[in-house]
Formats: C-alpha cells, structure tokens, sequence
C-alpha cells in the first residue's frame, strides 16, 4: 500500500512470498529440470507390442525419453531467452553451480542410491576440480 505521495506505508498479502538468496532464485524452473536428452528418440529402437487388434503399442520408455527431449529443448529456449531479456541472471546462474550442486547432495543425502554420486562430487571438490553436479551425467549416457 502507497500514501498520495507514493511512500510505502504497508505490505499486504504475504502468504506466497519467498526469499532466498539471489544464487537459489536464480534457477532453471523445476517443470523443464530433468535428465538432459540431446536427440529425439527413435520409435524403432524401442520394443514394440503387437495387440489383438493388430496395433502397436509401443514400450513406455519412449514416452519418457520424448518428455526429457522436449524439456532439453524448452531449457535451451528458456537460456537463450534469458541470456538475451536478462544477462544478469544468467551471470547468477553460471556463478552459483558450486553453491547448487552442494544444495542438490544436501537434498539427496538421505538416498542410498545416491551416495556414491555424493561421494564422487565432494572428492571432486576437495580436490579442486569441477565436479559433474550430484546425478549430473555426461551426454555418452542419454542415448
């Protein structure tokens, strides 16, 4: 709320706000976030199910390999976007990786299945190497 002179005199409406620092804010939006797949996946290298009425029915693992193309492809428009309306967020962006990889192994701790990612990344960075982010893989394993 503002007074005739456009002072601030109160804050209403509270109940959706966050705060964070700017590095958290500064991310790729959780509905696109997923395994990158880099090629549209060929429907003939998946199994097919011949159905009594004569159809196919294709595996189901197509549909997901489709769903993390096409999300590879809305991050990379989200990025070019963002590199051209606000330069400065992805200069956040590309300076927090550290800052999100260590939120990501706090995230996943509790996970068995991930413990060895964990363990590779915090050796990685005692090391003084660049790490791959935790359950970060390298393109040899999306295809």
């Amino acid at each position: 709320m503002v007074d005739a002179s456009y002072n601030l005199t109160g804050i209403i409406d509270w109940e959706c706000i966050t705060t964070c620092p700017l590095w958290l804010a500064c991310q790729v939006p959780k509905f696109i976030d997923d395994v990158p797949r880099l090629n549209c996946p060929d429907p003939r290298r998946y199994s097919h199910k011949l159905l009594p009425d004569g159809t196919e029915d294709p595996d189901c693992l197509i549909y997901e390999h489709n769903e993390q193309y096409e999300k590879t492809c809305m991050r990379e428009f989200f990025f070019r976007d963002m590199r051209r309306i606000c330069p400065e967020w992805i200069q956040v962006y590309e300076a927090s990786k550290l800052k999100r990889d260590f939120e990501d192994a706090v995230s996943f701790f509790g996970f068995s299945m991930m413990s060895k990612d964990i363990e590779d990344w915090v050796t990685a960075v005692e090391k003084g190497e660049s790490p791959n982010g935790v359950g970060e893989h390298s393109p040899a394993h999306l295809d």
